[in-house]
């Protein structure tokens, strides 16, 4: 094996296996054969190309219609444990009331049982009070807001939306549930 054809051999690495094994040595005759004589490393333009390449069909692989049932199956998970993790941060930072809590384990419940408009509309609300208590409590501090606090301001509205966005787009979130396991969702 010339150290042309080695090299060549490692940057077709950068494709899927699957692909590999059914092109590769006919890109690597391709390869070699457009290659001058006494060539010992590939033209820019080739590895260029191989990576465009590799990467297209591994762009095309994780978005394209094969892989459309795993990214169902994940965002129905995180439809069914979303939910339960922002009620967990809430209680964990201490920023949540009576109300808010409640909100909480009645999305939960909700999304578990199989009512996602339902649990879609209480995020929402959830979400918006949520926010606008933490925005008016920070608004009100007599410190004033910091950069760290508007920074984790930013990120827990950001995460109610996300799930209240979750829910509202991922038909059968309670399926989520039954994919990861009631007793490992929570443990």
């Amino acid at each position: 094996m010339s150290d042309l054809e080695r090299r060549y051999r490692g940057l077709l690495r950068w494709y899927p296996r699957g692909h590999r094994e059914r092109h590769e040595e006919e890109m690597l005759s391709v390869l070699m054969a457009a290659a001058p004589p006494g060539q010992s490393r590939p033209e820019p333009r080739d590895v260029l190309d191989l990576a465009k390449g590799a990467a297209a069909i591994r762009v095309r692989g994780a978005f394209g219609p094969e892989s459309m049932a795993l990214w169902r199956e994940a965002m129905r998970v995180v439809a069914a444990v979303g939910p339960l993790v922002l009620l967990a941060y809430q209680i964990q930072l201490g920023f949540i009331s009576g109300e808010l809590f409640l909100m909480g384990v009645l999305i939960v419940f909700l999304a578990w049982t199989g009512r996602r408009w339902s649990a879609a509309a209480v995020a929402w609300i959830w979400a918006v009070l949520f926010s606008g208590g933490m925005v008016a409590t920070a608004m009100l501090s007599a410190t004033g807001v910091s950069w760290e606090t508007r920074v984790t301001l930013s990120g827990i509205v950001g995460a109610f939306v996300l799930v209240a966005t979750v829910l509202t787009g991922v038909p059968q979130p309670r399926q989520g549930v039954s994919l990861v396991g009631r007793g490992r969702i929570l443990a």
